[in-house]
């Protein structure tokens, strides 16, 4: 299940996912069923928030890693200052 601990648990209800940030990566789960469904690579993540209508996640790292909510295909990274802690998306 990787290394390092587990830090902010997020799960989006819209696309049915629980993302759970450890060490490297984000661990990707369905929310259903818990049964892994990817994993966002090189994504120093404290904490994750999801955009359900642009259908982007974010990971709150530095950079600030974004990807695809649908795929979890890697978009882009989003250069940051300082060290992120937590990361929240509001409507």
């Amino acid at each position: 299940m990787g290394t390092g601990g587990i830090d902010y648990v997020y799960a989006d209800n819209e696309n049915r996912r629980l993302y759970v940030p450890r060490g490297s990566e984000v661990l990707v789960f369905d929310l259903d069923t818990l049964k892994s469904a990817g994993s966002i690579a090189n994504a120093r993540a404290r904490g994750v928030a999801v955009d359900p209508k642009a259908q982007h996640g974010f990971c709150s790292s530095s950079p600030v890693v974004m990807w695809d909510a649908k795929t979890l295909g890697h978009d882009q990274n989003h250069r940051v200052q300082g060290r992120p802690d937590g990361i929240v998306f509001e409507r």
